[in-house]
């Protein structure tokens, strides 16, 4: 849900952004324990994060036969898992993909985390 809930947070009818200020990316993160306390967005990790969630969108597009840039879409997720240091965790309970880092980079990994875990069981 974690993947959905954040490609919505731009909602084309009616159009309506949630992601709007480095405030509302603070807010969106903190409301799903993705980002430290005390963590505050800039203007560069709201550009991070709606690049990540545009490429999302146009990778969900395509599954459903939407024309766009895969490639570039699938540079952009790459590249963001690299920034955020993904890394594979072992647990009693099974295995788990976080990020090596906090702040944004730390949040948008866990994202990535969720997508990579969907995509592996075909969800």
């Amino acid at each position: 849900m974690l993947v959905v809930d954040f490609v919505n947070t731009l909602d084309m009818r009616p159009y309506e952004e949630q992601l709007d200020s480095p405030e509302a990316l603070t807010r969106w993160f903190a409301e799903r324990d993705l980002a430290e306390p005390g963590f505050k967005a800039t203007e560069r990790d709201l550009e991070e994060a709606i690049e990540l969630r545009e490429a999302l969108r146009t990778l969900l597009a395509a599954k459903n036969e939407v024309p766009g840039d895969v490639a570039g879409a699938a540079a952009v997720l790459d590249s963001a898992a690299r920034h955020s240091d993904l890394a594979v965790r072992f647990t009693p309970d099974g295995l788990r993909i976080e990020p090596c880092k906090d702040a944004c980079g730390g949040a948008l990994g866990r994202i990535l985390g969720a997508v990579a875990t969907s995509m592996a069981d075909g969800t």
